[in-house]
């Protein structure tokens, strides 16, 4: 039993050192062969589940998808959403040929909320340029020219960029237009999308199908690039027809599209309980409905094939252990507790197949026998005494640490002085009441004495 237990114990710390991020589980059951050459990185949010990767860290163009991180650094520099922007024959200049446009002219005037409307709903190159230009003159504080304006916009995009923790990527421009220095890739995307999906007012926009601005010298229309919130197919799609890729669970986020990137897709969609981030670049485009397949069967896995489950239960929330070596003034029992609730966003075929064991620090931990610990050092509240770790086919799910909530000291110096002065204490009480009963005695011989005395003087009278 005991040999077995060690076993275990040694294939869970390898499986520890080779696993992934806790949260993490890859599924075998979905066919990743299609996506061989797809940045691919699907991930739940709430519980900080990775389900499906390709390629995550594939430099990759993200083509439009760069309007969410060119909307996420202007709305540092937008202090009133209603405040008026010329549009400029020099900034719509930069507009590179064949792009996708919010047909602005020069000299209409939008809001800053307009142009995030025209820069996410249509994907306007034209719109995300116009707001760059706006914003690097508010970041140079005076008049400058629209080159001098939009390089500074792009230095503090690419500041903000690294901020946010995506460190695989760069933005040479403002619309996502195919530059060899504007890349990205899955898992960075993805960490845009978490980003931008925690900002109402990006989460609002792109939750639009249509919307109808008008300015000073036009009325638009403003249609979304996204497939998946259409019941009906789009016009640039045909027209007319149900769309058999529609979804009501999808909420946004930006589509994308050139011809060195070929497709992408920043998708995002809840049930209520689940809430995905998705990433689909690089994705061929001889076949124009081949994004929207691929990410519909995406969804498909996700939504009808997992569930968020609690990890933690009653059941393996705390465990009491017994220490060998407790100092004196300890009760010998140590009690541990997960540092979190965790959940898990698992494959619905697993959730009555994963296990759970403690694992000890070595740290804290000299050695464990049958429940029975022996522990290096004092213990203080908060110290890690171990990990609970969730597993299930082979793989590591996910982990929290175990830890005291209590003061616990070992055996050691202070408990022997402490020994020490109460077996010395003891001598000195036992020579005391023995030198007490000496004295007694001795005084109750003198008492026969004086009696027997008394006794014998009263006979001879």
């Amino acid at each position: 039993m005991k040999t077995a237990k060690k076993l275990l114990s040694a294939a869970l710390a390898l499986l520890l050192a080779l696993s992934f991020t806790p949260g993490t589980v890859y599924s075998a059951d979905f066919d990743l062969a299609p996506y061989s050459s797809i940045g691919l990185f699907i991930y739940e949010e709430t519980t900080g589940t990775v389900l499906l990767e390709k390629n995550a860290h594939t430099r990759l163009y993200p083509g439009s998808i760069t309007k969410i991180m060119t909307t996420i650094t202007a709305l540092d520099y937008m202090d009133n959403m209603e405040e008026k922007v010329r549009v400029t024959s020099a900034a719509l200049g930069l507009v590179g040929p064949n792009s996708s446009t919010a047909n602005l002219s020069a000299g209409e005037e939008l809001t800053f909320r307009q142009l995030i409307y025209a820069t996410l709903i249509p994907s306007g190159n034209d719109a995300a340029i116009v707001t760059a230009v706006a914003c690097g003159e508010k970041i140079l504080g005076k008049k400058a020219s629209v080159g001098e304006c939009y390089s500074a916009f792009l230095e503090k995009m690419n500041e903000k960029s690294l901020q946010m923790g995506l460190t695989e990527s760069h933005w040479a421009n403002a619309d996502g237009y195919d530059n060899t220095q504007n890349y990205s890739t899955a898992f960075d995307i993805v960490t845009l999308g978490r980003a931008a999906s925690k900002m109402s007012l990006i989460t609002e926009t792109v939750g639009n199908l249509s919307v109808k601005q008008t300015t000073n010298t036009a009325t638009h229309e403003w249609k979304s690039t996204n497939v998946l919130k259409y019941e009906t197919l789009p016009a640039y799609y045909g027209g007319g027809g149900a769309n058999p890729y529609y979804s009501p669970l999808v909420t946004g986020m930006k589509t994308g599209y050139t011809k060195m990137g070929q497709k992408c897709f920043l998708m995002t969609a809840t049930d209520g309980k689940m809430n995905i981030i998705g990433a689909f670049l690089n994705v061929p485009d001889d076949n124009k409905m081949e994004i929207w397949q691929k990410a519909d069967s995406v969804l498909d896995y996700v939504f009808k094939g997992h569930a968020i489950v609690s990890l933690i239960t009653d059941e393996n929330r705390s465990a009491t252990y017994s220490v060998a070596n407790p100092s004196v003034f300890q009760s010998g029992q140590l009690a541990i507790y997960a540092r979190e609730d965790l959940t898990l966003c698992l494959d619905k075929d697993k959730i009555n197949k994963y296990g759970y064991m403690t694992t000890l620090s070595a740290d804290t931990v000299a050695a464990e026998e049958d429940g029975v610990l022996r522990l290096k050092r004092d213990i203080v509240p908060g110290d890690v005494i171990g990990q609970l770790v969730f597993f299930c086919d082979g793989d590591i799910i996910a982990k929290t640490d175990m830890i005291t909530a209590e003061k616990f000291d070992i055996f050691g110096k202070s408990d022997i002085v402490m020994i020490a002065v109460f077996v010395t204490a003891i001598g000195i009480f036992i020579v005391l009441m023995s030198m007490l009963q000496k004295k007694k005695l001795k005084k109750k011989k003198l008492r026969r004495k004086k009696n027997a005395a008394k006794s014998s003087k009263n006979a001879r009278v």
